[in-house]
Formats: structure tokens, sequence, C-alpha cells
């Protein structure tokens, strides 16, 4: 029970699949860009709240159990779902409330349920504050659950709580969310998230901060329909920056390349 003169302290995690890890023998390195899920949720907490924030992604950095904190917040992926029920369990274990969410906990909620106190299905950007919120008044509710899509005025990631050193690629983006393939080997269409642009991104404001010449990665569904390409030309024209693609790459892009 956190008092209301008491700064709250989360602890955001990410955790290791064992999937994005570069292997030479014995020695290996990351090699992933920074994800931009926990970065968003801290920059989501509303102002109103006095919280203290750790992030751990633990593909670049252990996780100690030892420290103490009044809420844990993990998102998984399928592929790093055990080891996210590990984690969850045995923070709750030591009496830590947990959150759990993301792409797995949407697609097997049931599933997810079992090992937190609370559970995000959908897009957390609605639901987030509103779970803190509910935490501090002690009525924290099993399920927040939310099927709406909100891109604009998503604040700045919160990279100042990121390490500074790990990641393939620190600087990361996004200009849309899903995606309008059907690929049944994804698990994008199954979500039923639709497709979204990110009108705020276009703006040059959004990319203060970013040095000239410096690196910036965009993280996307599908990189090769129009309104992504377009923005990442404007973009690198604007700020003359290196820019790198994450996404899924259409039939259509691959023929006209062959």
């Amino acid at each position: 029970m956190v008092k209301p003169d008491q700064k709250i302290r989360i602890l955001l995690v990410l955790p290791n699949g064992r999937i994005h890890k570069l292997k030479f023998g014995s020695w290996q390195i990351s090699f992933r860009e920074a994800p931009l899920t926990a970065t968003t949720l801290a920059a989501l907490i509303p102002p109103e709240i006095d919280a203290n924030v750790t992030i751990i992604d633990e593909s670049i950095e252990p996780l100690h159990f030892q420290h103490r904190y009044d809420l844990v917040g993990i998102s998984c992926i399928t592929g790093a779902s055990t080891r996210a029920y590990q984690i969850a369990d045995r923070f709750r274990a030591q009496g830590t409330t947990v959150v759990l969410g993301g792409v797995h906990v949407t697609l097997r909620p049931e599933e997810a349920a079992h090992h937190a106190d609370a559970i995000v299905v959908g897009p957390a950007e609605d639901t987030w504050g509103k779970l803190l919120g509910d935490f501090l008044e002690n009525r924290l509710q099993p399920v927040y659950r939310s099927e709406i899509v909100h891109l604009d005025h998503l604040p700045h990631p919160r990279r100042d709580l990121q390490r500074r050193f790990g990641y393939m690629a620190p600087n990361t983006i996004f200009a849309t969310r899903g995606c309008k393939g059907t690929c049944d080997f994804c698990t994008i269409p199954a979500l039923k998230v639709g497709w979204h642009k990110r009108p705020t991104i276009r703006e040059p404001s959004y990319f203060i901060g970013y040095k000239q010449k410096a690196g910036c990665y965009t993280l996307n569904g599908n990189i090769t329909i129009r309104n992504m390409l377009c923005f990442c030309r404007r973009r690198c024209r604007h700020r003359n920056l290196i820019m790198g693609l994450s996404g899924r790459i259409s039939k259509r892009l691959r023929s006209a390349q062959s």
C-alpha cells in the first residue's frame, strides 16, 4: 500500500526471451533496436502521479529481484512469455503488485491472468493512467481492456530512462501501427488492430533531440506502405538523419526489385 505522500516505485520489465542475441562462439551481443514499449509507458504516467520509474530490458541487462518496488509492469511477446510469467510469479511471491500486458497477453488473456494482479488487453494508451490511479486508490481491477488506437499527441518516450549503451539502434520511432497485410504467420492480423497513421510524427519538432547524422530506426508493421516510405524520405532530408527500417516487406516491392 502506497501512502498518499509517498513516491510510487514502478519497475517496467521487458523479459528476455533469448531471441535478441547475436552469438559468435562464446561471445554474444544484443542484436536489437531499442523497444518503445517501456519508455512510452513511462512517458504516459500522469503528471499528478509522483513516480520513480526504472526500466529493465533483460536482453541487455540483468534483473535483480532484491530491489523493492510498489508495482511491476511486464510487457511480453509470445517468445518471451515463459520468462515473463517467471518474473511475475517471483515478484508476486514477494508481495509486489504485478501488471502484465503486451501482444501475448492480448492474445492469451486467460492464461496471463493466472500470473498477474491485473492484465492490460489491447493498446495501453487509454488504460495505463487509469490503472495507476486505481492502484494508488487501492481499487485495482483484474482486467483493463481497450480496442481503440489513439496515436495523436503521444508523449515523447522517456529515453532518459533507457540504458545508454547496449542497443544496436538506440534511437527508435514509429510512424504507423498495425499492418494492411494478412500473413498467416504473423501476430499482427490476429490482434485485429487494423492500420493507423501517426500524424504528429510528421512535425519537425518530433525530432528535436536527435543529433545531426544520428542513426534513427523506425519500428513499423509494414515498411513498404507508401506513407511509411515517404515519411522516411522526408525526415532524412529534413533532419539529415541516417534512417533504418524494421518491418514487413511486401511482395510488390520484392517483385519490383527482382
